[in-house]
């Protein structure tokens, strides 16, 4: 469906219960880009972008907490990136939003203004609003999809993949993250920033390398823990897959980080 890849189970789940999913025993890591598909408008005019494109130090409504008005700047544009036209791109924009919803209330003044803003800080994204640019731009995304699978494949190494995120058991999140920069590099003309869901984080918050180490460490420790209890049916069928494929899936307890 629009060129992208739906129908794993993981996909039917939230980040939370996704984050539990263990692949030959070792905990996971989730990567995605961010803001993707402004992302990918930036690239097809030369620029880069660097910082959250829904944070808008230029709107000025001190009803609205600065968190709402990201949310609501980033339903917006993306409303308007998909639509044909203002008035549709509108309606669909509050009929995304439950009834006591300040989203569900805001008039069309209002959106014009939230857009003002958006453009003031995103000047290049004028001439993709209300121009039904939504199925080309899955059909990127999926393009670049589609050169991670293939990888991933080629090398045995499990991936699943959410759209624009992708889970990989935690020893291969550095090949994720070249493989992720090189396949947005080559659809787009340039690599797209991406990053790492962990709990707590917000989008656009940087990820050092001690937070990785760190939340790693704790996922395989939460792992371990879960081993200690591991249901008689889990062993059974873990001892039956060795004996199948002759592999031998060593518990990361043997040796948590």
């Amino acid at each position: 469906m629009h060129g992208r890849f739906y129908g794993g189970w993981w996909q039917q789940i939230d980040s939370g219960w996704r984050s539990k999913i263990t692949i030959d025993n070792e905990p996971v890591i989730e990567a995605d880009f961010e803001g993707m598909h402004v992302a990918m408008l930036y690239a097809e005019e030369g620029l880069e972008l660097t910082y959250d494109p829904y944070t808008l130090p230029g709107y000025k409504n001190k009803g609205f907490p600065q968190k709402l008005v990201r949310k609501l700047a980033k339903s917006l544009v993306l409303t308007a990136i998909n639509a044909k036209e203002k008035k549709a791109a509108y309606k669909a924009f509050r009929a995304g939003f439950s009834v006591n919803h300040v989203g569900k209330r805001m008039t069309d003044e209002k959106m014009d203004i939230l857009l003002e803003a958006v453009l003031e800080r995103n000047p290049c994204l004028g001439d993709y609003l209300f121009s039904d640019q939504g199925i080309r731009l899955m059909r990127q995304d999926s393009e670049i999809t589609s050169l991670i699978h293939n990888h991933f494949t080629k090398t045995g190494i499990p991936v699943l993949s959410v759209h624009d995120s992708y889970i990989v058991d935690c020893r291969h999140v550095g090949e994720l993250r070249q493989v992720m920069l090189d396949a947005s590099e080559e659809v787009t003309g340039r690599p797209l920033r991406m990053s790492y869901n962990i709990p707590g984080r917000e989008e656009f918050e940087d990820v050092d390398e001690g937070v990785l180490k760190k939340h790693v460490h704790d996922l395989r420790w939460a792992v371990y823990e879960n081993e200690q209890n591991a249901c008689e049916g889990y062993v059974q069928r873990l001892l039956q897959f060795q004996k199948r494929t002759g592999r031998r899936i060593s518990p990361c307890a043997e040796n948590p980080v």
